[in-house]
């Protein structure tokens, strides 16, 4: 009795993964949806502020992870080395100082 695993609790492993397009397109979906949620919420003056926001999806089996951005958010991870931490990047800056970010918004 005390092995038995609880019914209620989840595991990545036991779903099915989505593909790269269906992962896009849920991420993207999830973002336009939060951002709308916020903009028609009445207790929220966003009368001066833009949309930023960093997810972050594990995938199962693949051992892998997701970075969406949306934004000038910034994701890192933490490596040991050797007695401190390093700082990597998982995202990179949505600014108009990138030139392929400048011709993306033109």
């Amino acid at each position: 009795i005390g092995s038995r695993k609880n019914e209620d609790t989840f595991d990545p492993l036991m779903h099915v993964e989505l593909s790269k397009e269906q992962f896009q397109q849920a991420a993207l979906r999830a973002h336009v949806e939060c951002n709308q949620a916020m903009h028609q919420d009445p207790s929220l003056d966003d009368s001066l502020s833009g949309t930023t926001a960093i997810s972050v999806f594990f995938h199962g089996r693949r051992n892998r992870i997701t970075i969406c951005n949306v934004g000038d958010s910034r994701a890192i991870i933490g490596k040991q080395d050797g007695r401190s931490l390093k700082a990597l990047p998982l995202s990179r800056d949505q600014t108009p100082y990138r030139k392929d970010e400048r011709a993306r918004i033109k």
